[in-house]
């Protein structure tokens, strides 16, 4: 367990890989704008994540859109919309 959990350690020698279905090609999503308490939301957790290292900038011709849900109690949950991605790779 991470002591500190938003900013949870790396395993050496586990890596991660993705593949795409034959044909598929990177999918760049325009930025969505939701409200501004929504939008300033995803722009502290992108924040948190670049300071804590779990994210860096990139210039990827991939791109998903952040999305905020609510939880159950009506708390905030920021989560990556990746459904076109997901049409694009294959499941091993």
């Amino acid at each position: 367990m991470a002591e500190n959990p938003k900013k949870p350690g790396i395993i050496p020698g586990i890596y991660h890989r993705i593949l795409l279905k034959d044909g598929a090609r990177p999918c760049r999503e325009r930025v969505r704008g939701g409200a501004p308490g929504e939008e300033l939301i995803k722009h502290e957790e992108v924040k948190m994540l670049l300071k804590n290292d779990i994210v860096e900038e990139c210039n990827s011709e991939w791109s998903s859109n952040l999305v905020i849900i609510r939880k159950k109690d009506g708390t905030p949950r920021t989560c990556v919309d990746l459904r076109k991605v997901n049409m694009a790779t294959r499941f091993d």
